[in-house]
C-alpha cells in the first residue's frame, strides 16, 4: 500500500540516510503522509506536510482582528480540484470558523505544463491583482493571499510586486514552500 511505502520511506530517511526531519512535497499523498506523522514524528524529528505551516499561518491572519472583524483568506489554486481538500484541511485547522475565498486561475497550469512559466506567472499575478482591486472596490480587505499548489511559489514576487501597483495596503501573499521551510528551521533549531 503507499502508506506502506511512505513509511518504509520515512522510517529510511529517519534511520538510514540519518535525516534530521522531513518535510514531504505533495498534498496529495495527505493519508501516507499522515501515516509516517504519527509513525514517526516527535520533538526531536518533524515530519511536515507542504501545506501545514502556510495553513496554520492562513488561519492566524484569518481570526478576527482587534474590532472584532473577521478578513477573508484569499485562496487562489491552479488546479481546481485542489481545492475542496485545502479548503478542508484549512477550516479544520481553524475550527471551522474562516471567510474562505476559493478561486480557481484558469490557464496558468496550461501555460505552466507547456513550458511558459512566464505566462503562467503573468497570469496568476494578473488573477490575483484583479480579485485584490476588486474586493478593495467594494470595501473588503482580505487577511492574505493563499497558493495552494507548490508550483505557484514561483508568482510570489511578481503577485507581489503587482499588488504594490494597486495603491493601497495589499494582503501578504502566502505560498508553502517558504512557510514550510521556515518552519522546518524552527523546529530543527536554526
Amino acid at each position: 500500500s503507499m502508506k506502506r511505502r511512505f513509511t518504509a520511506l520515512g522510517s529510511y530517511a529517519r534511520d538510514g540516510a540519518g535525516c534530521d526531519g522531513i518535510l514531504f512535497s505533495c498534498s496529495a499523498f495527505g493519508s501516507s503522509i499522515e501515516a509516517v506523522q504519527q509513525l514517526l514524528r516527535t520533538d526531536d524529528f518533524p515530519v511536515l506536510k507542504p501545506n501545514e505551516a502556510m495553513m496554520e499561518k492562513a488561519a492566524a491572519l484569518g481570526q478576527p482582528n482587534d474590532k472584532g472583524k473577521r478578513l477573508p483568506i484569499g485562496v487562489f489554486s491552479i488546479f481546481e480540484p485542489s481545492l475542496p481538500s485545502f479548503t478542508r484541511e484549512l477550516q479544520e485547522i481553524a475550527g471551522g470558523d474562516l471567510d474562505l475565498r476559493l478561486h480557481y486561475i484558469p490557464g496558468a497550469l496550461d501555460q505552466l505544463n507547456g513550458d511558459d512559466e512566464a505566462g503562467c506567472i503573468a497570469t496568476i499575478s494578473e488573477y490575483v491583482a484583479q480579485v485584490v482591486d476588486e474586493m478593495n472596490r467594494k470595501h473588503e480587505q482580505m487577511a492574505c493571499v493563499s497558493f495552494v499548489m507548490f508550483s505557484m511559489a514561483r508568482a510570489k514576487k511578481a503577485t507581489e510586486a503587482r499588488l504594490e501597483q494597486l495603491g493601497f495596503a495589499a494582503p501578504p501573499v502566502l505560498t508553502s514552500p517558504d512557510l514550510a521551510v521556515q518552519q522546518m528551521r524552527t523546529l530543527l533549531g536554526h
